[in-house]
């Protein structure tokens, strides 16, 4: 009993020092915020190059401006921006790309990989391709993007994460595939095995942040591949090593395209780039689109036996035959039953029919 009334005066001991301890915090706060005196601290400053300067320097400029705006560990989305997807375009990113600057607060792996896409835009020497890593430790999955750059034919990569080699790398490997496994050893050390890569498009350089140009789409995930296994990682590593051969050829004709949806291009990309029909990630992408497409069939056809009274429709049995049974029902609703030639007679044939109909009643009630 001794000990538990010791240990429950050590706990309010401890809890009277907490609260003390906060409300000074607070007056201190209050303080600085009364000082008129006060300087305001120091805001980023965009960095400038010389003519004549490195595309590998200009990127490390890039990234120390990036870093100093330092990484958000406070657990609060200062910007409402959760994840990558490709409805986010490049008006959408300058957008937050302009707050960031006004706010000057800390950001996050996406905020990051937003400020080098923007400040990385007038350097038409290097390619910008966002790659997004889905890792697990446990039973917990995390994700992470990072924006690889190109230049000189060597890789590297612009970001920001708690982990010093989980962000930027410095423009200085020969291929896409020693980029990856250089990502997949600084996870490794982190305990953290990489599961899934998204794989986009490179990102168009646009004229000017004030051009009609700004609302150009981002293909941010055009092929994602599993890695959960060392087989599957070497199909992902060489799925990508073949992609980055054609990444500009798919986005130029992308953009030519008009930018469409990703379904519709990645469905039409063996009609649009023939001599790509062959290649490992169109096979991919054509794969999923016909599972897709499978699975809607299936969903359609199971609802419309659920509408016909809970058994399946005679129509549904076959695969792919979801959009017919639609049809068939759509036109019964239509008809109400009714027979075609019924719901095609004629105005005078109709009033006809009325007025036989209506006397009949008449000669059953007088009878």
């Amino acid at each position: 009993m001794s000990m538990s009334l010791h240990a429950l005066s050590l706990t309010l001991e401890r809890a009277a020092e907490d609260e003390k301890a906060d409300t000074a915090l607070a007056k201190r706060i209050l303080g600085l915020k009364g000082d008129a005196g006060l300087e305001a601290p120091p805001r980023p400053i965009p960095p400038t190059f010389g003519l004549h300067t490195s595309a590998s320097s200009r990127v490390r400029a890039v990234q120390n401006f990036i870093s100093s705006f330092q990484y958000n560990y406070t657990g609060t989305n200062f910007f409402q921006i959760f994840g990558v997807s490709n409805s986010q375009d490049m008006q959408y990113v300058h957008s937050k790309v302009k707050r960031i600057m006004r706010d000057a607060l800390p950001i996050k792996c996406v905020e990051a990989v937003y400020m080098g896409i923007i400040y990385t835009n007038v350097m038409r020497d290097v390619v910008r391709v966002p790659i997004v890593f889905n890792s697990m430790v446990g039973k917990k999955e995390y994700g992470h993007v990072v924006l690889l750059v190109k230049a000189n034919d060597k890789y590297g990569a612009i970001g920001l994460s708690r982990r010093d080699n989980l962000m930027y790398k410095d423009i200085q490997h020969a291929s896409v595939r020693d980029w990856l496994e250089d990502y997949r050893s600084s996870y490794r050390m982190w305990r953290h095995e990489v599961i899934r890569v998204k794989v986009g498009l490179p990102v168009e350089h646009i004229s000017s942040d004030t051009s009609s140009e700004t609302n150009v789409p981002i293909f941010w995930k055009f092929v994602s591949v599993s890695t959960r296994t060392e087989k599957k990682w070497e199909r992902a590593v060489a799925l990508v090593e073949e992609l980055a051969e054609h990444w500009q050829e798919v986005a130029d004709m992308w953009r030519r395209k008009g930018f469409q949806s990703k379904d519709a291009f990645i469905e039409k990309i063996p009609v649009y780039l023939p001599n790509l029909k062959n290649t490992a990630f169109a096979q991919l992408n054509a794969k999923k689109c016909e599972k897709k497409r499978q699975d809607e069939n299936e969903v359609q056809a199971k609802s419309c036996g659920n509408m016909a009274g809970g058994k399946k429709h005679p129509l549904a049995a076959t695969r792919g035959s979801g959009q017919r049974v639609l049809e068939h029902i759509k036109s019964r609703r239509k008809g109400r039953g009714r027979s075609a030639k019924s719901r095609k007679r004629p105005a005078s044939a109709k009033a006809k029919h009325i007025e036989e109909k209506a006397a009949s009643r008449s000669q059953v009630r007088n009878g």
